[in-house]
């Protein structure tokens, strides 16, 4: 069986306020190429499939048309879960109309996806509740799959059961994973595990993105140890950081965080994207090779030390986005932030560093940002308090734009 496993997708995310669609849809086509190229027979994704619980129609058009294609009408199945940042009752909507297509979805891990047989012969043969085995007819073989994705504490709460305030919710996930494992699991399959949480080894420190919503742990529980895996899990697909990652638990499983298809921060600058391809047999140890993606712009962070070297890295360096750090005797006016611009497209941030005024502190501004938010941040830096209602108020007169 082999398996494309990929995760944090984020349609519809910006940067600032730089749109990133239309390179999402570069790297979607670039996976879907992959897809093809490595004879898929299951691609799981492992959630935040989008980047807000309201996904604007464009992001929503490009989901769907990507995941059909990726299912070729429905010849190949698709399996995705949903994330800290996708709606559970947004992704489960489209199920109804995409499993036609082999394509299923589970955001509310309460809900059953029910037995099922699309025409081209992919069939949920057996479900429960955080479960499924699909049969794929594209290698002859079944494929079972404990499914948790993102979900807030009173859910999950509901999803593991009744006295469930009687041991912490990490025992009761392993306690549940392991009775869904003995019950299904078995060696005539292939046995995996999809997730949209936090699990490190222990030891370990593995970070966040800086704009994720930080969940840390899901459901109020912290991050999870990878021993409480079942036995029987051949392959664990996560989602949720943003990194590629791969480790194996001391039972030998592989554990792996495919991390986003786009570079979406300046924290996740100089990181390889990519996703991961998995070869699996029942009752064989899985083989994994992770996939480099090619597409999609940099995130550069340069320091300048003038504005005239500053202008000439920026003509060498188009295909970007840029936070740049300048170092200058004055304060940068209007007329040298509209030349940089001019200059460079892709400026996120730009950083004067003044380097002359002796005896006196200065912070790094980021002038890019609204005049509002900078106003609260002077007046919190001056005067070590944050700006008053009465003083925003005249500020905003001033501006002539007063909310009265």
């Amino acid at each position: 069986m082999r398996i494309l496993h990929t995760s944090d997708w984020h349609l519809g995310k910006k940067l600032s306020s730089f749109s990133r669609i239309e390179e999402q849809r570069v790297v979607l086509d670039e996976i879907i190429d992959k897809v093809k190229e490595l004879k898929i027979d299951l691609v799981v994704i492992s959630g935040d499939v989008y980047d807000t619980f309201h996904p604007s129609n464009e992001s929503m058009e490009l989901l769907y048309e990507s995941l059909y294609r990726i299912s070729e009408n429905g010849k190949r199945c698709v399996l995705a879960i949903a994330g800290n940042h996708d709606s559970a009752e947004g992704i489960d909507v489209p199920e109804k109309l995409a499993k036609n297509s082999a394509i299923f979805f589970l955001g509310d891990p309460t809900r059953v996806i029910h037995p099922f047989i699309n025409p081209s012969g992919i069939e949920i043969t057996k479900s429960d509740y955080g479960f499924v085995e699909i049969y794929l007819p594209s290698c002859g073989e079944s494929v079972r799959v404990l499914l948790t994705p993102y979900v807030n504490e009173s859910r999950l709460k509901v999803f593991l059961g009744p006295n469930s305030e009687d041991l912490k919710t990490a025992q009761l996930l392993e306690k549940r994973w392991s009775s869904i494992a003995k019950k299904y699991c078995d060696e005539e399959g292939v046995n995996i595990l999809m997730g949209h949480l936090f699990m490190v080894p222990e030891g370990e420190k593995f970070t966040e993105p800086d704009d994720e919503k930080p969940i840390v742990h899901i459901g109020g529980l912290f991050p999870l140890s990878p021993e409480i895996i079942p036995d029987e899990i051949q392959f664990v697909a996560l989602g949720h950081l943003h990194k590629p990652i791969l480790y194996h638990n001391s039972k030998e499983i592989p554990i792996a965080y495919s991390g986003s298809i786009l570079e979406y921060s300046f924290r996740e600058s100089e990181q390889q994207k990519s996703l991961f391809f998995v070869e699996v047999f029942p009752s064989k140890k899985a083989e994994i090779k992770k996939i480099n993606l090619s597409y999609g712009k940099k995130l550069v962070q340069h320091s300048a030390e003038s504005f005239e070297s500053a202008i000439e890295w920026l003509k060498n360096n188009q295909n970007c986005f840029v936070e740049i750090t300048i170092s200058t005797d004055k304060y940068l006016d209007s007329m040298k932030i509209d030349e940089l611009q001019k200059v460079h497209s892709g400026i996120v941030s730009i950083i004067p560093l003044v380097t002359t005024i002796e005896g006196i502190k200065y912070e790094k501004v980021d002038l890019l940002k609204d005049i509002k938010t900078l106003f609260q941040e002077y007046y919190q830096s001056k005067f070590g308090v944050e700006v008053g209602e009465d003083v925003q108020g005249i500020f905003l007169e001033l501006l002539g734009d007063s909310e009265e």
